[in-house]
C-alpha cells in the first residue's frame, strides 16, 4: 500500500445538468500511473466524468481532488 495520495480522488460526486442527476454519489480512486476504463452505454455520464475531473465541468455536492488540488 502506497502512502501517495490518489492522483485522483473523488468522494460523494453528485452532478446535476439542470433537472438529471447526471452522476450521484460517486466515489473513485485512480492511483498514480495506473490506467482506468470506463465503460457504460451512452448517457452513463463517462464524458461528463471526464470533464469533471478536467475541471471544465463544477460538482453540485461532493468533493474531488486531482494531484492533491
Amino acid at each position: 500500500m502506497s502512502l501517495e495520495a490518489p492522483a485522483v480522488q473523488l468522494r460523494g460526486i453528485w452532478l446535476r445538468l439542470g433537472r438529471d442527476a447526471v452522476l450521484r454519489g460517486l466515489n473513485l480512486d485512480v492511483a498514480a500511473g495506473e490506467a482506468v476504463t470506463l465503460r457504460g452505454r451512452n448517457g452513463a455520464g463517462k464524458s461528463t466524468l471526464l470533464r469533471l475531473i478536467a475541471s471544465a465541468l463544477s460538482c453540485t455536492r461532493g468533493e474531488g481532488r486531482v494531484f492533491g488540488y
